[in-house]
């Protein structure tokens, strides 16, 4: 990968993988938004995904 370039756009090479980006939000999302972290891991564990 090129230095500088987020590994978050590989997530497509992990088969039933998702990615959420969250703005404004850097290496702490349960910090910076933990609402929407809670909401995305409580969507993720009841869905499996």
């Amino acid at each position: 990968m090129p230095s500088g370039t987020s590994s978050a756009y590989q997530y497509d090479a992990v088969p039933n993988a998702r990615i959420e980006l969250l703005p404004g939000v850097g290496h702490l999302p349960m910090v910076e938004a933990p609402e929407t972290t809670g909401n995305l891991l409580l969507g993720f564990t009841a869905t499996g995904r």
